[in-house]
Formats: structure tokens, sequence, C-alpha cells
């Protein structure tokens, strides 16, 4: 039919009463997804039993420095660790020639422990030959550091032996937690030593 200036399509009945006869699609409920149980939101956490680790005899060795380098001034940043480099390559020097293992290495003390990782029976005879070697290595160190500072750096060692338990998964890191008191008996033998080796009874 004409409209206007356009045509205007007017469906035949037969197909408006198709379209109006055909139902609409009806929408499918989903089913509702289960809720997950108390069970399952608790995270699983895996039960990790330590090992109670390996007992043993060792010897530990302390060096302490007097004055403390932190205390000593006077000298430029490069100068300062240039000297540090060369008491941290005497220490590692001494340590490998007689087996032991470094445990602490900083500006004005250092630890080493002998029978760690590795076990060795004659362990406090190689703890006591290294201390005699490390003063004889300072003996050199010391005058330089005495003439740059103006002031006497004494280097005092302490020696002590006892047991330990290592922490088998710790053997062969770089870092060891010791239990037991070899290594703070060392410490305070090395603090009060002055520029001597003091050595426990043990």
């Amino acid at each position: 039919t004409l409209h206007g200036h356009g045509y205007r399509f007017v469906a035949p009945v037969e197909v408006v009463e198709e379209m109006a006869s055909t139902p609409a699609p009806q929408a499918v409920p989903r089913e509702a997804e289960p809720l997950p149980s108390n069970a399952a939101l608790v995270p699983k956490i895996a039960l990790v039993i330590p090992s109670p680790g390996e007992r043993r005899q060792v010897t530990a060795l302390s060096g302490a420095l007097m004055p403390a380098f932190a205390l000593l001034s006077g000298l430029d940043l490069e100068t300062q660790q240039a000297l540090l480099e060369q008491l941290e390559a005497a220490v590692r020097r001494v340590t490998t020639r007689h087996g032991g293992h470094i445990l602490q290495l900083a500006s004005d003390r250092f630890s080493v422990v002998f029978g760690i990782p590795y076990a060795l029976e004659d362990h406090a005879e190689r703890a006591l030959l290294a201390a005699m070697a490390f003063h004889q290595q300072w003996a050199a160190l010391g005058k330089t550091w005495t003439a740059l500072f103006g002031v006497p750096i004494a280097l005092g060692i302490g020696v002590h032996t006892g047991p330990v338990v290592v922490p088998p998964v710790q053997e062969t890191a770089t870092t060891l937690s010791l239990a037991g008191d070899v290594l703070p008996v060392a410490e305070h033998l090395a603090r009060h030593a002055s520029g001597t080796l003091l050595i426990s009874a043990a």
C-alpha cells in the first residue's frame, strides 16, 4: 500500500497467525551448584617434622681487633676497604689451609669452626695451629694498620672446644646455626685476649 512517499509492507494474515501461535522459547533452569564443604575451604598444610640433627664435638676459633675497626677514623673509605680486603684474604687463606669453616667475617672480628661440615678427629689441633698462623699473619698487617691509624691495633684470639648440634639441612650451607656454647665462649675469650691467645680449659 502506498503510504506517503514510501511503501509499507503488510505481512500476510497466515504469517501473522503462525508467528502468534509459535510459543516463545523458555529458559531451561540450571541446577544450583553445591556449596563447598568446610573441609574444602581449609588450605592443605604439609606437616614437616624437623630432623633432630647431628651431635658433634668441634672447636671454635674467634678473633677480635682491639680497638674495634668501627671506632677508628682518619682514613678515606678506599683505604679502609683495602685494609678490610687484606684482613679477609688472610682469614680465608689460613682457614682453608687448616680445614676450617668461616662462620663470621666482619670488619673487626671473625669466627671459624673446625669439625664442620666434615667431622675431624684433630679439630682442636687444627684450631690451635690456625690461631698461631693468624697471629703470624697479623704481625705484618698490624704494623701497617697501626702506622696508618696512629694507634696500636691488636688481634685477640679465643679458642674453645665443645659439643654442638648441626641441622643436617645446613651442613653444606654457607652459614651454620650451631646449638651450644662453643662459639659464644670463644668470642668471649677473644674480646679479653688483647693481642694474645686465650684457650679454654676444655
